[in-house]
């Protein structure tokens, strides 16, 4: 996630439905408003985007949000040359004539360059370090009661959760069938266990959490199904039985499935296998 600046003149008043808006954020976030970004493609959806005010003072930071679409190029009206804008989700929303702003002052004090807080592009990009210390202040700013001071200690990160989306997902069709005959031949060979078959690590459910555990385990293909370009016949011996934690390590990244043999260094692996053995007992 990166994070960018947009700019907000408010002598150009070019933000006409705010006052609207304003009343609109008190019971929820406002979904896809439209910003131009100036010249910058890099802008991806899910990115952290702040509005920085600029104009007849006070000047900082109004509102925060995150971007719902990547950079592209709009026509603004028929005739004009077309711009490069988003569509953002406005989290929080500061009334600046009523309320205080996180001001250029408090983000100059704190370290923020004057160089990025000056700009009169919209679009630029946060560097990473920057971008830490302008969510902390934010989150501490929006926190802070307005009559009285915060504590320069305090440090609060937080983001919106729990909307309700739709998505079209495209994914590989799996046999639950399959996975199902898998656990029940395990099952039957290990007298009621399944032991994660990644060397040095032997997890088992069942011993863990007891009948919480009875039966469950995780199935992983040993041929990666991402690397099909057709479908084609999967047997149980092309499976192995997995513990959650390993499984996620065995797909962790962008690359190719990692080998179970080498996946848990040799280092490690005797101290977890005495940690289980101490468990059991």
């Amino acid at each position: 996630m990166a994070t960018f600046l947009l700019t907000w003149n408010s002598k150009d008043e070019n933000w006409k439905d705010r006052k609207h808006q304003l009343r609109l954020i008190r019971n929820k976030p406002i979904k896809k408003m439209g910003w131009w970004t100036g010249h910058t493609k890099k802008i991806r959806r899910g990115d952290r985007v702040y509005m920085l005010k600029q104009g007849s003072p006070p000047n900082g930071i109004v509102a925060s949000g995150w971007a719902e679409t990547d950079s592209e190029k709009w026509r603004p009206r028929r005739g004009h040359a077309p711009r490069t804008g988003i569509h953002w989700t406005i989290e929080e929303l500061i009334d600046h004539e009523t309320e205080p702003i996180l001001s250029k002052q408090s983000l100059l004090r704190a370290g923020v360059p004057r160089t990025l807080l000056h700009t009169v592009a919209s679009g630029v990009q946060v560097p990473a370090h920057i971008a830490k210390t302008i969510e902390r202040l934010w989150a501490r700013h929006l926190r802070r009661p307005a009559s009285s001071q915060a504590s320069e200690t305090q440090d609060e990160f937080f983001a919106e959760e729990g909307e309700e989306k739709r998505r079209w997902v495209k994914h590989r069709k799996r046999e639950a069938g399959l996975r199902n005959r898998k656990i029940q031949v395990e099952l039957e060979r290990c007298g009621g266990h399944l032991r994660c078959e990644v060397p040095g690590c032997g997890f088992d459910f069942l011993a863990m959490y007891g009948s919480l555990g009875r039966g469950y385990a995780e199935v992983h293909h040993l041929r990666g199904l991402a690397s099909r370009q057709h479908s084609r016949r999967t047997r149980l011996g092309d499976l192995v039985i997995v513990c959650a934690n390993c499984h996620r390590m065995i797909h962790r990244g962008r690359g190719a499935c990692r080998p179970l043999d080498g996946l848990i260094p040799k280092s490690t692996a005797p101290n977890m296998k005495r940690d289980r053995v101490s468990r059991d007992m």
